[in-house]
């Protein structure tokens, strides 16, 4: 394998599927990692680390996409603290609305601000959200399995 596949398995313990099953399009995986890393892990992000992860299940469960819903039930595990419940409630109602009729999300956003207070945290949810409607699409497209493993990379 390449360089982005070590790079992959080095950072994050372990290769998922929706990594390697694209092996034969490495600028692509190159890409997508590269994405993934800037919205979802790396520090001193908008959103906190346990409010991503959230938002990541949530789509997918509205996207009933059940490689995604396991590798994130696992990450929020791993990285809950405490999701105050009228943040949860209103992620959980954005996730809804950005998957079945994305049109309306930007009507969710004025409230949105009254929880949070900045814009940085708005277009950051923006980001994650449809981040993982694409993910959760390459998923059901590419037919991914979950890796006997996948927990190794759920960190």
């Amino acid at each position: 394998m390449s360089n982005i596949f070590d790079k992959i398995e080095k950072e994050r313990g372990g290769l998922a599927a929706i990594h390697s099953e694209f092996s034969e399009f490495e600028d692509g995986v190159d890409g997508h990692y590269y994405l993934y890393k800037k919205i979802m892990l790396n520090e001193n992000l908008p959103l906190p680390r346990e409010e991503r992860e959230y938002i990541a299940y949530k789509v997918s469960l509205s996207n009933e996409c059940p490689y995604c819903i396991s590798h994130h039930k696992k990450a929020l595990d791993n990285n809950f603290l405490e999701i105050p419940l009228d943040l949860r409630e209103f992620y959980d109602e954005f996730a809804q609305v950005i998957c079945t009729s994305p049109w309306k999300t930007c009507l969710l956003k004025k409230r949105y601000l009254d929880l949070k207070g900045k814009d940085a945290c708005w277009q950051h949810l923006v980001m994650v959200a449809s981040y993982y409607n694409m993910a959760n699409r390459i998923a059901f497209a590419m037919e991914l399995e979950l890796e006997s493993t996948y927990e190794d990379t759920c960190k």
